[in-house]
């Protein structure tokens, strides 16, 4: 059996030189980057993460780790 380990992702809005100092510290080996989704701006953020993303993203924020099926549940 396979184990998983939990896992925070953080969506955020953020300069891409910010971004490439985060993975140039990763790959010199420097521990804690986070795992994240970055986005150079919030239209863009926008355009990628349709409202039905935003939906299962809100639903998902805060409460911790959940299956598909809650996922579901929760969205409708």
């Amino acid at each position: 059996m396979e184990s998983h380990a939990q896992t925070t992702v953080t969506i955020c809005v953020a300069p891409l030189d910010e971004a490439k100092a985060r993975l140039a510290a990763a790959f010199r080996g420097e521990p804690h980057q986070g795992c994240s989704i970055n986005f150079v701006s919030r239209d863009l953020a926008l355009q990628v993460l349709a409202p039905p993303r935003w939906v299962i993203v809100r639903a998902m924020v805060g409460h911790g780790p959940m299956s598909p099926e809650e996922i579901g549940r929760r969205v409708g």
